[in-house]
C-alpha cells in the first residue's frame, strides 16, 4: 500500500514537472490622474514611420555615403550583431521543427562467410553448389511525433521568435549607432573647414581693409601739409 502511494506521488510529480507556465501576459497598470501627462499617455499611439536604412543618403554628399559603408562593413559590433541574429535565426528554426514529426531512416549490409566445422555446414557442403559466403541487406525506418500536450513546445518556439526579433533589433541598432557616429563627426568636420573658410576670407578682408586705410593715411598726408603751408603764408 505505501509502494503504491509512493508510485502515484511520483508519478503526480512528474506530471506537474512537465507542464509549462502559461503565455506571458504583461499586466495592467492604471496610472493615476494627478499625473502631468495622463491625457497624453491614454491617448491613441501614432503611427511612427519607419526608419529609412540609407537616412544618410537624405544629405547628397557621396563623401559621406563612402564612409558610412566602409565604416558599417568594417564595425565588429555590426558583425557580432549580425552572427547574434543568425544564431537567433536557426535558434528559432530548431524550436519550429520541434513541433514537426520527426524520423530516422538506416541501413545496414554486411557479407558473413560460414566456418565448415558447424555441423550445418559439413551436412550442407555435401550438396553440390553449396557457397560458404552469404550477404545480408537490411532497412529500417522509425518516426516519431512529441504531442505539445502542456505547451513546451509553443512556449519554446514563442521565446525563440522572440529572441529572432529582439536579435534583428540589435542589428539595426548596431548600424544606426555606426552610421550615426559617422554622420556626426563628419558634419562636425565640415562645420570646422567652414568656419575655417569663413575666419580666412574675414582676415584677407580685414587685410584688404588694413592696406586701403594705409593708402589713404598715405594719401592724406601730404595734402595737410600743403594746407598748413599755404595757411602760413
Amino acid at each position: 500500500m505505501v509502494s503504491r502511494l509512493a508510485l502515484l506521488l511520483a508519478s503526480s510529480l512528474s506530471l506537474v514537472a512537465c507542464a509549462s507556465p502559461t503565455p506571458y501576459t504583461p499586466p495592467l497598470t492604471e496610472l493615476p490622474s494627478a499625473y502631468r501627462n495622463t491625457a497624453v499617455l491614454q491617448a491613441a499611439p501614432r503611427a511612427v514611420a519607419p526608419t529609412d536604412d540609407r537616412w544618410w543618403a537624405a544629405f547628397g554628399d557621396p563623401i559621406l555615403d563612402r564612409l558610412v559603408q566602409e565604416s558599417l562593413a568594417g564595425s565588429l559590433d555590426v558583425e557580432a550583431a549580425s552572427a547574434r541574429l543568425q544564431q537567433a535565426a536557426a535558434a528559432s528554426r530548431v524550436a519550429r521543427s520541434a513541433q514537426l514529426p520527426s524520423g530516422v531512416v538506416g541501413g545496414s549490409a554486411g557479407v558473413q562467410r560460414q566456418s565448415l566445422n558447424e555441423p550445418i555446414a559439413r551436412i550442407a557442403s555435401a550438396f553440390p553448389g553449396y557457397d560458404r559466403t552469404s550477404e545480408a541487406y537490411g532497412l529500417n525506418a522509425a518516426a516519431s511525433w512529441e504531442i505539445d500536450l502542456f505547451g513546451r513546445l509553443a512556449a519554446a518556439r514563442r521565446a525563440a521568435s522572440a529572441d529572432k526579433a529582439s536579435a534583428a533589433a540589435g542589428v539595426a541598432g548596431a548600424r544606426l549607432t555606426v552610421a550615426a557616429e559617422v554622420a556626426t563627426a563628419y558634419i562636425g568636420a565640415r562645420e570646422l573647414q567652414r568656419r575655417i573658410e569663413i575666419a580666412t576670407a574675414r582676415t584677407r578682408t580685414l587685410a584688404e581693409l588694413d592696406r586701403l586705410v594705409r593708402l589713404r593715411v598715405q594719401d592724406g598726408a601730404p595734402r595737410r601739409r600743403k594746407r598748413s603751408r599755404s595757411r602760413r603764408t
